[in-house]
Parts: structure tokens; C-alpha cells; sequence
């Protein structure tokens, strides 16, 4: 098997050559790009920070490097703590097929998402190599200012969604340093998986104010989706959807789950803070 694998490599290696020596003329056309084709290298890449102040490169890319070439863009950033030290243009130097936009994140406030656009100009369609590259002349750029998260204690979990009564204790819970949010570390993760196959993923986040009330986001708990249903918590069904005190310093989380564009009932489990 090797030897023939060996001598069909040759073979191929023998018609590439004889391929390209027959035109001459046009040598390297095959393997050069045909366009310029300047793009973002992404559409929407993300940035997790804990700090106040940022920088964020964004970067532009172009499949032809001959010649030095500046392209201009339009910036949108409607809270104002981002801002473009580029002041809407980036330059290519002869040689480059990779040039950076500085943008500087500022006066950030933890737990909130940030968002930038920046557009190139409709005319570099017509530069376009499509064959071969994508070409994405928007990006929008995400910017997560995360909490300081300091390990407050540890809690016991019981899963009455998929097993009935299913739980691990001392599992971690973390707390926003100077702010009234929580999560619990990946519990999910915890129960049925170990939390080393995935430990960046699943948390459970909440807010507990001075007298003990619990409180959750609404919407879609993506993070926590498990089997393709996705926990779904929402006030609008206020029957399927809240949170009870339990005893031993203990919360009872009931809600929906999201499957296939349905909901269903059924989502429950509790938690038993040990701090």
C-alpha cells in the first residue's frame, strides 16, 4: 500500500510539473490570486476584558501585496467608549497582505457587552477574489468587559430535568466582586460530564440581593443547553417560570425548555449555597 501510494504521488507530482512547463507565458498564474480582494479577516470577532481600558486590533487583509495601498472606512460605535485610533483609514505597506485598525476600548463597566461597525467602501466588490476568498467588508466587533470573579463558597446541585434528583455538591460558586451577581461553576458539567471536559462553559449566573432573592436573566440560557434543549426562562409564563426559597439555604429554579422551535415544561433544579 505505501508503494503505491508512493509511486501515484510521483505520477501526480510528474503531471503538475508537465502541467505548468506548458505555459510558460503565464507561469504562476494558477497560484496566484487574480484580485486584491481586501477584507476584514473576520466578521465578528470577540474580546473578553476585565480591565477599564483596552486596545482591540481589527484586522484587514489583501490577497495582492504589490505596491503600497490606503483604504478608507466608516466607523459606527453608538455609547462612545469605543473609539478608532486609526481616524478611518488603514494602510498597506509594499509587501503587506496584513494591516491592523487600533481601536481602544475606555471607561468600560463590567457585566456590559460593548459593540463597534466598521464598513469598507461597496466599490471593493469589483476587486473582489470570490473564487478563492471571502470577502467581508463589515465587521462588527464585540467587546465583553467581564466581572473581577472571586470564589465566594461551593453549593450542592440537584438536576430533576433529565435525572430525577441527580446531584453533586461542592461545586463552586463565584461572585462579582463588588456587585450582588453569582454564578454556579458549569453544574451541568459537574454532574454528568466532569467539569474537565469543559470548564469555560455552562455556568449558571444569577443575582441575589441582601435578603436572599434570587433573580435570572430572561431569555434563551444557551450556555446551559444540554441534549439540544435549551433551558428558556421568561416572565411571560410566570406558571412555568420562577424561582422558590428552599430550606438550608436553598433555591428551586423552574422553566421552559427550547427544542426544535417549541417549548416545553419540565425544566427544574436546585441549588444549595453553602456560604
Amino acid at each position: 500500500m505505501k508503494l503505491t501510494k508512493y509511486i501515484l504521488g510521483l505520477a501526480l507530482m510528474a503531471g503538475t510539473l508537465a502541467f505548468t512547463s506548458c505555459d510558460q507565458d503565464n507561469e504562476g498564474a494558477i497560484y496566484e490570486p487574480w484580485a486584491e480582494n481586501i477584507s476584514f479577516v473576520s466578521a465578528a470577532p470577540a474580546q473578553i476584558t476585565t480591565s477599564g481600558d483596552t486596545i482591540i486590533p481589527v484586522h484587514v487583509r489583501r490577497s495582492l501585496t504589490n505596491g503600497s495601498r490606503t483604504v478608507s472606512y466608516t466607523y459606527e460605535n453608538a455609547d462612545g467608549h469605543i473609539t478608532d485610533q486609526n481616524s478611518g483609514s488603514v494602510t498597506f505597506a509594499d509587501g503587506e497582505g496584513l494591516a491592523v485598525i487600533k481601536l481602544k476600548a475606555h471607561d468600560l463597566t463590567p457585566g456590559t457587552l460593548y459593540q463597534a461597525t466598521l464598513t469598507l467602501p461597496e466599490g471593493l466588490k469589483d476587486d473582489a477574489d470570490t473564487l478563492f476568498n471571502n470577502q467581508n467588508l463589515q465587521t462588527t466587533i464585540n467587546v465583553l468587559c467581564d466581572y473581577n470573579w472571586v470564589q465566594v463558597g461551593t453549593c450542592t446541585f440537584v438536576d430533576y430535568t433529565w435525572y430525577d434528583g441527580y446531584s453533586g455538591d461542592g461545586i463552586p460558586v463565584y461572585r462579582a466582586q463588588g456587585f450582588n451577581t453569582y454564578y454556579i461553576e458549569a453544574p451541568l458539567y459537574h454532574l454528568y460530564y466532569g467539569v474537565e471536559s469543559n470548564p469555560s462553559t455552562g455556568n449558571f449566573q444569577f443575582d441575589m440581593d441582601a435578603n436572599g432573592t434570587v433573580t435570572v436573566s430572561e431569555g434563551l440560557w444557551n450556555n446551559m443547553k444540554y441534549w439540544d434543549y435549551v433551558p428558556y426562562y421568561t416572565s411571560s409564563y410566570p406558571d412555568y417560570c420562577f424561582i422558590e426559597e428552599l430550606e438550608n439555604n436553598g433555591y428551586g429554579v423552574n422553566f421552559l425548555l427550547y427544542y426544535g422551535g417549541s417549548l416545553y415544561t419540565g425544566g427544574y433544579f436546585e441549588f444549595y449555597l453553602d456560604f
